[in-house]
């Protein structure tokens, strides 16, 4: 019954949120900008409608239901108090900053996350493309620290507060505007433009949630450049607004593709686990330059 009042919760909660960003982004757009709403717009809505329901009600329910046995197996605590919350903060963008790096960089995981990077518009409604199995991913950081003695409701409401803050941080209103020591502390607009760009000195940087303490920390923080304009979207267009093409085009299918395409079972498995870029820059190219290498000796033979 607890449960079934939770999602209740969420579900009532995320429809308020929605009809609040879109509220905002359409008024701001039709009143103050004087411009529609792209065709994108209407795509992460319906993307946002069965998604919400699996990522923010569903999973985080899911979650906390499977992590609350672990916190009381574990037999550690870590009290939640005002001399804690900077500890839980911490804990908590760790866990964000580490399973969004990890999405950019395992192929099979990027597949999923790649359908949130798709949109070649940049406003409110970007942060509404949600994604199928967010919360699968998001699994092996929260039982790290549960079992360390967090508590797994806090960890998992924080991760929501994070995902709900960066709405507002998905806007390209600000990209000609310089945000100053903010820029090299917390995710701003403009820091999280960078990591939705799709050019090469941008791509899979600032994975930071509220912060980007751990960006600077593992090296992958990148202030906007002021003569490279972000470009948006994945670097192969998906060239289409349909829901169902969005989720087959971003990474699923060109996954399935390389999949079969391989030659063997090994480069099957390194083109699940590996960069997403591997199989294409560093495996296809070494194998053209060993097949022109081999062209070259029978010439010489």
């Amino acid at each position: 019954m607890l449960l079934n009042d939770i999602t209740d919760k969420l579900f009532i909660g995320s429809t308020f949120f929605l009809a609040a960003v879109l509220m905002i982004e359409v008024g701001t757009r039709l009143f103050i900008e004087k411009r529609k709403l792209p065709a994108d717009g209407l795509s992460n809505f319906l993307l946002f409608l069965p998604f919400n329901y699996v990522t923010h009600i569903l999973g985080p329910v899911l979650v906390v239901g499977y992590l609350l046995p672990v916190a009381d197996w574990t037999g550690m605590s870590v009290p939640l108090s005002w001399w804690t919350l900077p500890l839980y903060i911490l804990v908590g963008e760790f866990i964000f900053y580490g399973n969004h790096a990890w999405a950019h960089n395992c192929r099979l995981l990027w597949a999923d996350h790649s359908i949130h990077h798709s949109s070649e518009e940049y406003d409110f409604t970007t942060n509404l493309r949600l994604t199928p199995f967010t919360i699968l991913y998001r699994l092996p950081f929260l039982f790290l620290f549960v079992s360390l003695g967090f508590d797994p409701v806090a960890l998992t409401v924080y991760g929501g507060t994070i995902s709900s803050f960066q709405t507002f941080c998905h806007t390209d209103r600000f990209l000609d505007k310089d945000f100053g020591w903010l820029d090299y502390f917390f995710v701003t607009p403009n820091n999280h433009a960078v990591h939705h760009a799709s050019n090469p000195i941008y791509i899979d940087k600032n994975n930071g949630g509220l912060f980007v303490i751990f960006d600077h920390l593992f090296g992958t923080f990148k202030k906007m450049d002021p003569n490279e304009r972000p470009v948006f979207g994945v670097t192969v267009p998906i060239n289409t607004h349909n829901p169902l093409k969005i989720i087959t085009r971003s990474g699923f299918g060109p996954l399935w593709a390389d999949l079969k395409e391989a030659p063997d079972f090994k480069t099957r498995l390194n083109i699940l686990w590996r960069n997403p870029a591997w199989y294409g820059t560093e495996f296809k190219s070494k194998k053209m330059l060993e097949s022109e290498n081999d062209i070259q000796k029978e010439r010489a033979a």
